[in-house]
């Protein structure tokens, strides 16, 4: 399916886990599973997961037993100036043959393809597009068409690319390029394999929909000159024609019997309120003068003239298509759906939950095999936090008191962890007050491929950020996988533009578990001890939700399940989570596992130094985790035979 919105709003990468999106910041050290009389709240394995485990087949249980566009402008920063300086826009690869030398023109015209379809994706990859021959005034400046006939165009260009990929000779590519290229033929069948199933997407989530991420998208933009600007006007002023195509979407939705449970359309609807309420106070208003209040290309005069405009849309087309929207979706609660998993909604439904499982965890995991997957690991996330949480003092917070200290003590940290990080700049902003109610602790916001050395993390003063917080965005999370993979200049540019959301969270997630295990400054039983709580409470949660979408269980046999972790207690929340937000969960959690579990491996087959593993992890750029396995254990066999 076309990502329309999805790669639009895909602005930034937030820390927003289970914590956030619930308040409940301790599921289970807030229960008695953990207490001295419970230790072993989890002996054995539910029945539910241990039919799935004798139903699959002896091989597939051997197998399993074993992360936005520059948007900044917003404050000004007390950090170095940004840089005009450029990066390079090509990888580095002198001396190549023409088979690689075809595919690195296939890989810029994948490239350019994909980051011209519409403006906003343009500025989210280039910083100048005129280094990769891009004419920027061709390049639709619109928020997308949410329709049948786009989504079978993208799906046509999709197939047509796929069979260019096959058409390649490439078995006589270098390793690097063989591994881009199997990454492109799996991105490719996954957008395909959405092919009928247009109406099972919901762009209307809660917490996570685009009437929460549509402002923000505005809020953010970044105006580098008077083209910028003229953009966000127009895109503004396009917000009521694509609220009239989100609309006449749910409407398809509905008579399909898809639309949203009454519970979700409630919360989508307080959604809609507040824009709608914050008609003469909306954020918006501000974020623009403070964005362009400093500028020098533009005169004072047009300064007013632009406020003006703005303030007129936002306060009138913007305001009005949310009202639209809200009075439209209303109109719809007679076709609220129950309350149910996917596979009790049909064959369709199961289908596309079971290629979105694929996509969010960078896998080709089934169902089973996922479920399998998190429950063997799940007893050793439990292990583990059994064994730190004795030793802990029960502190929850971890900073040394400012973002900038928090900063120069990861620092101190990373040096054992990953390999050195190329020479970047890095500018902390506050969000807006507006923004910070619905907003995460912090967020990475994603540079240019041509322009990473100037790097944005946004912060939220109306909520602590504390130092995994930071590790998750910074050092050594986001911002250190994209700025080190974009620096070593050998990863073809489509591969990065492509990344697997659960490739990225994977890093960031695993960031946090490698900071924790030596921020001794605060004792690392209570940093071990926060982290692997988070992990395993969410992993049972997916858990959960696996169960409920993917093998149709009722809530009841769900609840039997989370007995088994003395979670039980929190049943309505986690069924809601998973029927409304079926999927959200599955790019953490997947990701967080599926890469702790290669590095143990890898480290089962050879003692190596971290920032050893790690440098050859990111040589090879974002991938599927199935893909990247068998690279990463090569390394360690070819590592281990040659230390004997």
């Amino acid at each position: 399916m076309k990502p329309i919105v999805k790669k639009m709003l895909a602005l930034l990468l937030c820390l927003a886990m289970l914590a956030s999106a619930t308040g409940c910041t301790y599921v289970l050290l807030g229960c008695a599973a953990l207490s001295c009389a419970s230790c072993n709240a989890k002996n054995g394995t539910n029945e539910i997961v241990q039919g799935i485990q004798e139903d699959i087949s002896e091989s597939i249980r051997d197998e399993f037993s074993d992360v936005v566009p520059g948007i900044g402008n917003l404050l000004p920063s007390s950090t170095t100036p940004p840089s005009t300086e450029q990066s390079s826009v090509l990888p580095k690869n002198p001396g190549l043959d023409s088979a690689n030398e075809a595919f690195l023109a296939l890989d810029r015209e994948l490239f350019v393809w994909y980051v011209t379809s519409d403006v906003i994706t343009l500025d989210q990859y280039c910083y100048d597009p005129s280094a990769y021959g891009i004419d920027a005034s061709t390049v639709p400046v619109t928020l997308g068409e949410l329709s049948e006939k786009a989504d079978a165009e993208w799906i046509a260009e999709c197939r047509n690319w796929l069979t260019r990929l096959r058409s390649f000779d490439a078995e006589s590519l270098c390793d690097q390029y063989r591994f881009a290229y199997d990454n492109y033929v799996r991105f490719f069948e996954n957008q395909i394999a959405y092919e009928g199933l247009f109406y099972d997407y919901e762009p209307l989530e809660e917490t996570v929909g685009m009437q929460l991420n549509l402002p923000l998208t505005f809020g953010l933009y970044e105006f580098r000159d008077e083209h910028d600007v003229k953009n966000y006007l127009t895109l503004l002023a396009d917000v009521p024609r694509y609220y009239d195509s989100v609309l006449a979407f749910e409407q398809g939705r509905a008579e399909r019997g898809l639309f949203m449970t009454e519970e979700m359309l409630d919360t989508v609807l307080k959604d809609l309120d507040n824009v709608i309420e914050s008609r003469e106070t909306s954020y918006l208003y501000s974020t623009f003068r403070e964005a362009l209040q400093d500028v020098d290309w533009l005169t004072e005069e047009q300064k007013q003239a632009y406020y003006e405009q703005n303030d007129a849309l936002v306060h009138g087309a913007f305001t009005d298509a949310y009202q639209s929207l809200r009075d439209g979706i209303d109109a719809l609660r007679p076709y609220c759906r129950k309350m149910c998993g996917a596979k009790e909604m049909g064959d369709d439904a199961l289908r596309y939950y079971e290629i979105e499982l694929k996509k969010e965890s960078a896998s080709n995991m089934t169902v089973d095999e996922a479920i399998i997957f998190l429950d063997t690991l799940s007893l050793e996330l439990y292990n583990q936090l059994m064994a730190v949480h004795r030793k802990s003092s029960g502190k929850e917070e971890f900073t040394t008191g400012s973002i900038e200290g928090d900063e120069r003590y990861l620092k101190t940290l990373i040096t054992d962890i990953v390999p050195p990080m190329p020479e970047i700049r890095v500018t902390y902003k506050e969000i807006p007050p507006e923004l910070q109610d619905g907003f995460s602790p912090a967020a990475y916001l994603i540079p240019a491929a041509d322009h990473y050395r100037d790097n944005t993390i946004l912060t939220n003063p109306g909520v602590d950020t504390d130092l995994l917080t930071l590790a998750h965005e910074g050092y050594p999370g986001h911002m250190f996988q994209y700025t080190y993979q974009y620096d070593l200049g050998t990863i073809p540019l489509f591969q990065m533009a492509i990344e697997p959301i659960g490739y990225a969270e994977a890093w960031s997630t695993n960031a946090e578990y490698s900071v924790a295990k030596r921020a001794d400054m605060f004792g690392t039983a209570d940093t071990m001890t926060s982290v692997l709580n988070d992990e395993l409470t969410n992993t049972i949660v997916v858990i959960a939700g696996l169960l409920v979408n993917g093998k149709g269980a009722s809530k009841e046999k769900m609840t039997e399940y989370l007995a088994e972790w003395n979670m039980d207690i929190y049943a309505d929340l986690i069924y809601e989570i998973s029927v409304n937000l079926p999927t959200y969960y599955f790019k953490y959690q997947f990701g967080f596992c599926q890469q702790y579990k290669l590095t143990e491996d890898c480290r089962a087959l050879f003692s190596f130094q971290d920032k050893d593993f790690y440098r050859e992890y990111l040589s090879w750029g974002p991938s599927y985790f199935d893909l990247l396995e068998p690279k990463l254990i090569a390394w360690a066999k070819a590592n281990a035979n040659s230390a004997k």
